[in-house]
């Protein structure tokens, strides 16, 4: 096709020794066994875990010739069952996101004095019981990403980010691509918000970097807005039980939280928000005693993050 510069797949970053982005974490399974490593791929190759997932990167002279030609970009798909919701995920035989984790259940995390909050309960004038839950959402920032890549003569990089971490993004993209810190320039310009997701390491931002590195030739890219909703980390998506313990005077004696969390298909730093904002759940009011536990479940959709 006229105007286009490559055409870029999992074969490619294969062969530069560029790998998926990092995402093991530090928890267990129920099984006592670590939280399986998903590193995300920059490109599919032989599955495409969720909607949107990217498998072709083509570099274009201009936006709409790089259009025409991803138009004729042919690929073989062979559905596979999927689950889409924790309820889902976690019934009898369902199809596993990961080999390594068949249950789906990427982590499970507790904390709290589990034993206190169990004779508070049973011994309260009353016993409060919910089961509730927070719709997945996705930001939906008036900006959206964006990304430009240099190449210097020097042999560095210049990025220009809509990232709300411009020293985080540094970094990531340095230890990824092997190159020091100070080898890679970070520019974040007058960012607009967006409440979390636009910090870390995106795929759009490493294959940036890859294509302009290994063109030597700047190289950008902008989601519109259909992209974003398909590309962008989306957030929440929880399932909780709670029980809150009270005495005649309904003044608060202990709470006991369970959450199942929506992950997405890959886990990582990103996705354990419900894990360290957890004390938010005191909210202002004094409660001698809490227990609370999380299920990260895995499933065929985007990752959640902040």
């Amino acid at each position: 096709q006229p105007g286009i510069l490559a055409v870029l797949t999992a074969r490619e970053l294969a062969a530069d020794g560029i790998g998926g982005l990092a995402s093991q974490v530090d928890l267990k399974r129920p099984d006592g066994k670590a939280a399986p490593s998903t590193a995300r791929p920059l490109l599919a190759d032989a599955i495409v875990r969720h909607l949107g997932e990217p498998v072709v990167l083509i570099v274009a002279a201009s936006l709409a010739e790089g259009l025409d030609a991803a138009a004729l970009v042919e690929v073989d798909y062979v559905p596979l069952p999927a689950v889409t919701t924790c309820r889902e995920a976690l019934s009898p035989g369902a199809t596993p996101v990961w080999q390594e984790a068949s249950d789906n259940i990427a982590f499970h995390w507790r904390h709290g004095d589990r034993d206190a909050v169990g004779r508070a309960i049973a011994g309260a004038a009353h016993v409060v019981r919910l089961d509730y839950g927070t719709s997945r959402v996705a930001a939906s920032p008036l900006e959206p990403r964006a990304t430009l890549a240099c190449p210097l003569d020097d042999g560095s990089m210049l990025v220009y980010s809509s990232t709300q971490n411009p020293f985080q993004l540094r970094d990531a993209l340095a230890q990824h691509f092997g190159d020091a810190p100070d080898r890679v320039r970070v520019v974040a310009g007058e960012v607009g918000g967006a409440f979390g997701m636009k910090a870390g390491l995106f795929r759009e931002d490493a294959l940036v970097f890859w294509a302009a590195r290994r063109l030597r030739k700047p190289v950008r890219w902008i989601a519109d807005r259909s992209e974003a909703f398909l590309a962008d980390d989306q957030a929440r998506d929880v399932s909780f039980s709670a029980s809150l313990a009270l005495d005649g005077n309904g003044t608060f004696l202990a709470l006991d939280v369970r959450y199942h969390v929506n992950l997405g298909a890959y886990v990582s730093g990103r996705s354990l928000g419900p894990i360290t904002n957890i004390g938010g759940i005191a909210g202002v009011y004094r409660t001698p005693a809490i227990a609370a536990e999380v299920y990260g479940i895995f499933t065929h959709t985007l990752p959640t993050a902040p």
